[in-house]
């Protein structure tokens, strides 16, 4: 059985061995050894991606498989995962096996709760690995609707006003995402709904005028998207601990996923066109957001609209459509899922003993409960950017990727964007500093207690995660500056060698001087802000580059004897090139080593030599033409 079936099978394992259940403790015991299986699956499954890739897997997805379900409509179970889906499914799993620890002591209704969290996991998990979509619409669906029940029943405050309220938005954009999915089916002929197989086809540019504001903004209320925000403070201040942690840790990735996945991959030229209007409502999105959370005084409702502006910020990176700040949206989406899954586990920890969430109620808490108070420094302080946590990574990312672009309206979109790295300052030190220093306000908060056993398997879980991602990131990014050093030290060797040898090939040298330049750029962007943390592969590959890599291989043209093939795969079409095996072997596999490029044995003794571009790539490319 494929191993991506066991996210939804275990899920589902665990919702029939707590409806068997007879006592708390039961539950509790289910829940543990449930997520953490989840846990272990989804970290096994994290290191053997890695090691297929590699090893020169070069597929756009790994762990494929298919079912038909619907033959009428072309309705299949299909699974597979690309490094982004891996990294989602690592978090999810993080997120649900924290979560468990933050309800241990949940009342009422205990055996309840757990089954609605369980199929609310169902629904995520099955979204993050689905590659049709129709099964991915019907997932959304089931991590949707119990957000209902989880808020309107175990909720507090206003809850059945912000249930209702939150799913009757989120259902709202279901309606656009069912017609926009119809729209693409239609629009790709009708054959498949396989998201693979409809990348390879073509939808109409009129249709993707029509049907990407659909999609994008289906998938965009639930990011968060200005002016469809509102659900969101109030959902996440009335749901539970485990329920805003799954919440704004995961639930709220299925949006910024699903524009990215669905929208923009399927339809780049629907993304070029309205790509400027959702770009200015993603910058009021990071900047209101922010501004929002100033002037709040319950803490729940400071993190929600804490959770726009960064989910915001997401949405913003992935519109700007260049490469490294759609890789900072990925890292955006990590670090914004754990760091909020740890504030709002933090907020109903320290609400569970004051029983207030009004910070000018609360004061001097870190005498009293330091592990907790210490915990929502250091989440504080990964909200803020500061340098060794994931939100610095993360969020320099996204901006220096959007800055790259050179017209002025993306750039001043940039600026106004980049004003919410103060504001957030603002919001998270007055905070800090108003409910953990100063006096005690309230006598009664002398008797608290700190964390418990639970409470602290939690929170190191999240905090480790949470620095873990930093560093994993600062590591990474020195491998690949080390890869392009490598790259440009055998070009330059080349190039000796063909001018030693006194080969008329001046047009070469031209393109190699050419080929390093734009390496360089890359290094050099590289060097300034250690962007590069890529599960998918461990590989560079950026336009520029790519395309001096393609006159490289073009100018090796010939007919002679001691053939190989070039297939530089992307979404326009396979270029299939007869070049002189020798020549462009030492050009080529002598720039970099076997992490970009993979040399195959095929039965008929030809070689075959294998450029891949990953799906993001391939998008921008034909975004751009």
């Amino acid at each position: 059985m494929n191993i991506l079936s066991f996210f939804i099978i275990v899920p589902l394992l665990m919702l029939a061995s707590l409806w068997a259940s007879r006592s708390v403790n039961q539950v509790r015991g289910v829940m543990v050894v449930g997520s953490s299986i989840l846990l272990a699956l989804s970290v096994y499954l994290t290191i053997d991606y890695i090691e297929l890739r590699q090893a020169g897997a070069t597929g756009e997805m790994l762990f494929t498989a298919s079912t038909v379900w619907y033959a009428p409509l072309h309705i299949c179970y299909s699974v597979g995962v690309d490094g982004i889906s891996v990294a989602m499914l690592l978090l999810s799993s993080i997120i649900v096996f924290t979560g468990t620890f933050a309800s241990w002591k949940l009342q009422p209704l205990t055996k309840e709760y757990f089954m609605w969290f369980t199929l609310l996991s169902v629904g995520v998990f099955g979204f993050f690995v689905s590659t049709d979509l129709f099964t991915m619409f019907m997932f959304y669906e089931v991590a949707l609707i119990p957000m209902y029940l989880l808020i309107g029943v175990w909720g507090s405050g206003r809850k059945e006003y912000a249930a209702m309220k939150l799913t009757l938005m989120l259902m709202g954009g279901s309606a656009f995402l069912l017609i926009g999915i119809l729209g693409i089916f239609y629009g790709a002929g009708g054959e498949t709904m396989n998201l693979l197989e409809i990348a390879k086809l073509h939808i109409p540019h009129e249709m993707q005028r029509i049907f990407f504001p659909l999609i994008f903004l289906g998938f965009g209320v639930l990011g968060a998207l200005f002016p469809f925000h509102t659900w969101s403070p109030d959902g996440h201040a009335s749901a539970p601990t485990a329920v805003s942690m799954l919440h704004a840790g995961v639930l709220m990735k299925l949006g910024g996923y699903g524009c990215f996945r669905v929208a923009m991959y399927l339809m780049p030229e629907g993304a070029a066109m309205w790509g400027d209007v959702f770009l200015i409502l993603t910058t009021i999105s990071v900047v209101y957001g922010a501004f929002s959370a100033v002037v709040q005084t319950d803490l729940k409702y400071i993190n929600a609209y804490s959770s726009v502006s960064h989910c915001g910020l997401v949405l913003f990176a992935l519109l700007m459509m260049t490469r490294t700040s759609c890789t900072g949206a990925i890292l955006q989406m990590l670090s914004h899922g754990l760091m909020t899954a740890l504030f709002f586990a933090l907020i109903g920890m320290i609400y569970g003993r004051t029983h207030t969430r009004d910070v000018r109620l609360m004061g001097g808490l870190m005498k009293i409960m330091p592990f907790l108070a210490v915990g929502y420094v250091i989440a504080g302080l990964a909200n803020l950017g500061l340098p060794g946590l994931s939100g610095f990574v993360a969020e320099m990312t996204v901006f220096v990727g959007s800055f790259q672009n050179d017209d002025t309206f993306h750039r001043v979109c940039t600026l106004v964007a980049t004003t919410s790295i103060v504001i957030t300052a603002v919001y998270i030190l007055r905070v800090v500093g108003k409910i953990l220093y100063g006096k005690v306000l309230n006598p009664e908060h002398l008797k608290l207690t700190d964390a418990t056993w639970d409470e602290r398997v939690a929170v190191i879980c999240l905090i480790a995660c949470l620095a873990g991602l930093g560093m994993a990131v600062e590591k990474s990014s020195h491998d690949s500056l080390r890869l392009l050093s490598l790259m440009r030290h055998n070009i330059k060797d080349f190039k000796k060698k063909v001018e030693k040898e006194n080969y008329e090939h001046i047009e070469l040298i031209s393109l190699l001087i050419e080929l390093d330049e734009n390496i360089e750029i890359v290094y050099d962007d590289m060097q300034m802000i250690q962007p590069l943390f890529k599960i998918q592969r461990k590989s560079i590959t950026d336009v520029s580059v790519t395309e001096s890599i393609k006159k490289v291989i073009k100018y090796f043209r010939s007919d002679i004897d001691n053939k190989i093939t070039i297939n530089i795969e992307n979404e326009l079409g396979d270029l299939s090139i007869k070049t002189n095996a020798g020549l462009i072997l030492q050009v080529l596999i002598n720039l970099v080593d076997n992490s970009v490029f993979w040399l195959k044995s095929s039965d008929n003794a030809d070689k075959h030599l294998y450029f891949h571009l990953n799906p993001l790539e391939q998008t921008l490319i034909v975004a751009a033409n």
